[in-house]
């Protein structure tokens, strides 16, 4: 994915409308933003497997999520754009949490009520993800590219793939871990995205 730095926002707000103007897509369609959006409740501690550039990250906390925990490997991308987390949070008294290290380390497993899960496209990755950290999770997880994986060739052209998460999703509902979620959605256009529910 493209680097991406902006200097210029007044806020974090701002950030999120220069983001939109930069990298225009058709919103007709429902996508893993909007599920983070419609469902993130004022005060949550809301955490990320996979951040970049902090997109997502910041529209959570614009709904309302007052504590940020962001786990990446490379949390380059996301310090260019880090001030505008942390004066966004300041004003409601949030907090900031980086974890700069792989999301299947034990370092980054802690309580939280809502999880985006978007790091390393691989089925047995994802697995490795919700064996790990979905007991910590009280609301919902979302997860991103559930239908179609975009991999970029050698000349730079797209190429879609099935995507082996949203089939692996449901199947580890079936599991014991997974038997205490449901599919609360699945928006399969474009990349796909889904969100589980832990049941009452």
């Amino acid at each position: 994915m493209k680097r991406r730095e902006i200097k210029n926002a007044k806020d974090l707000g701002d950030f999120v409308e220069i983001l939109k103007r930069d990298f225009p897509q058709d919103h007709s369609y429902r996508c893993h933003m909007d599920l983070i959006k419609e469902n993130i409740k004022p005060g949550y501690t809301y955490k990320e497997l996979g951040t970049f550039w902090g997109y997502s990250a910041a529209l959570a906390v614009l709904a309302g999520a007052s504590e940020l925990h962001i786990v990446d490997i490379d949390m380059a991308p996301f310090n260019h754009h880090k001030k505008y987390f942390e004066d966004a949070l300041k004003k409601v008294d949030g907090k900031l949490v980086q974890h700069e290290y792989s999301s299947l380390s034990d370092k980054c497993v802690s309580p939280c009520d809502a999880m985006l899960i978007d790091s390393l496209h691989t089925w047995p990755h994802v697995y490795k993800e919700l064996e790990l950290h979905s007991h910590t999770v009280k609301d919902w997880i979302v997860f991103h590219d559930t239908h179609t994986i975009y991999k970029w060739t050698r000349r730079d052209f797209k190429t879609p793939t099935p995507s082996p998460i949203g089939p692996g999703i449901k199947g580890w509902l079936l599991t014991e871990k997974g038997s205490h979620w449901e599919l609360a959605e699945e928006t399969p256009e474009r990349c796909g995205a889904m969100m589980i529910r832990r049941k009452k």
